[in-house]
């Protein structure tokens, strides 16, 4: 018993590492999840303003669009981008196309908004919590608040809706990859979508199955291999 469990543990692991691996590079398909707005509070990245952006370090390498990052530019305007610095004012857009390079945008449009950030959960699965909270441009008897959470390890994207109003400008919501070759556009760019809850995953392509199955064969083959041995 014990001579098998060993081998097929790191035939196991290969398959899966060789799966996930090849995920990360592969399209992205959007669901819908349980409204779960974590708490707003955090380090605050920028202070309530207009149009403003700043660099921020993530506390994990997060792999967009077969990618590896560590930096991303954070926008009042209800997005952050991994290669563009600017805050994009002032009308959200759809995706592809989006002038904002590989991108990140729960709610994208001319926000007068505080912004901050934190991270949460232990090594390995951490949650890098990017808050957005303040008004429309223009429109301030409309607080809104809203999330784009990056999850460690899955390189999963989660958008959370606490309160999201946008009536003046068009608002803008998905994923772009640098190149805009690859998106998702969530399709609510005219309408209020307050307590809703998004999850953004990769989709593993077509060799990433065909690896896991043939590990898996492995596994059987082993396993035949060390019963008749017996």
């Amino acid at each position: 018993m014990h001579t098998i469990a060993k081998p097929l543990a790191l035939v196991a692991t290969f398959a899966l590492s060789m799966g996930m691996s090849s995920a990360h590079a592969a399209p992205y398909t959007a669901s819908s999840i349980a409204n779960n707005v974590r708490d707003m509070g955090g380090v605050v990245a920028l202070t309530s303003g207009d149009d403003k952006s700043v660099a921020v370090t993530l506390p994990f390498a997060f792999n967009f669009y077969g990618t590896d990052y560590r930096t991303a530019y954070i926008s009042t305007n209800g997005f952050l981008s991994f290669t563009i610095s600017d805050a994009a004012c002032c009308n959200g857009q759809s995706f592809p196309g989006a002038r904002i390079g590989a991108a990140v945008a729960p709610a994208w449009t001319d926000w007068v908004a505080a912004v901050s950030s934190k991270t949460t959960g232990a090594a390995g699965t951490q949650e890098y919590v990017v808050s957005w909270t303040g008004v429309e441009f223009g429109n301030g008897a409309n607080p809104a608040n809203f999330q784009a959470i990056l999850h460690e390890g899955s390189n999963n994207i989660e958008f959370q809706y606490g309160k999201t109003f946008a009536s003046g400008h068009v608002l803008g919501s998905g994923i772009q990859s640098a190149n805009g070759a690859g998106a998702v556009g969530l399709n609510l760019s005219t309408s209020n979508f307050s307590g809703r809850g998004v999850l953004i995953s990769a989709v593993p392509e077509a060799d990433t199955y065909a690896m896991l199955l043939a590990g898996l064969g492995l596994i059987g083959v082993v396993g035949r291999r060390r019963r008749a041995a017996v």
